[in-house]
């Protein structure tokens, strides 16, 4: 999926004063980019991820998804949109504690279940296998170690299909080796399914994984690599 930002800008009004998050942002994601955002904490990171999966409207300006204005679309439309082509992957899994893996995987796409024409289970299954968890499709979030939580919440971003997936921070909460292999699971599906993906990192060692890395400085985005 491409995406573009054309003078986009975010603004929070705290009390009396407005504080600037992102300040007349234009820059272009290709369909099939692996874009890595590093930035310091307060950046405006995750701000600049929300507005890019539609959890979030700019102040000013338009996001534009493969020619589509995301601001000229009705609520109930974004959100068929957001669930059809974005997937997210987050620093905290997210996972229903009483739903097993599978379920968890299931769960975006179990109130449209009757109307898909694969069967949800089955997608789900060869999704943890896809993951590296084969036959962990039953356990529950507590029986599984933070790395394979964060493969099925990685499962459970991609059950849609997306043509974009936007993960913040989602080794975060991982040592060094798991979350390489965490990045090796998106990078995977990156370059053999073509899903574009958009990564938010603080630790910089993991823009190799990139085949474009940017940084937020001064409210705007500006390209590393």
């Amino acid at each position: 999926m491409q995406v573009i930002f054309e003078h986009v800008c975010k603004k929070y009004q705290v009390g009396d004063e407005t504080i600037t998050v992102l300040d007349k942002m234009n820059f272009q994601i290709e369909a099939g980019d692996f874009l890595v955002i590093t930035g310091p904490s307060g950046a405006g990171k995750t701000t600049l991820l929300n507005l890019l999966g539609t959890l979030d409207e700019p102040t000013a300006g338009r996001i534009l998804y493969d020619g589509v204005e995301a601001g000229s679309m009705a609520p109930d439309r974004l959100a068929d949109f957001r669930r059809d082509h974005i997937g997210f992957v987050f620093q905290f899994y997210n996972l229903i504690p009483q739903l097993s893996a599978r379920e968890n995987v299931m769960l975006p796409l179990l109130p449209n279940r009757k109307r898909l024409e694969f069967d949800l289970q089955e997608k789900a299954t060869e999704l943890l296998a896809e993951v590296g968890l084969d036959g962990k499709g039953d356990k529950y979030p507590y029986q599984l170690s933070g790395g394979e939580q964060q493969r099925v919440a990685i499962a459970r971003a991609l059950v849609n299909t997306p043509s974009l997936v936007l993960a913040d921070e989602p080794t975060g909460n991982l040592d060094a080796h798991i979350g390489e292999q965490i990045l090796r699971i998106l990078q995977g599906f990156n370059r053999k399914q073509g899903v574009t993906v958009v990564l938010v990192t603080h630790n910089e060692k993991f823009a190799h994984f990139g085949t474009r890395v940017t940084r937020i400085q001064g409210r705007k985005l500006h390209e590393v690599r």
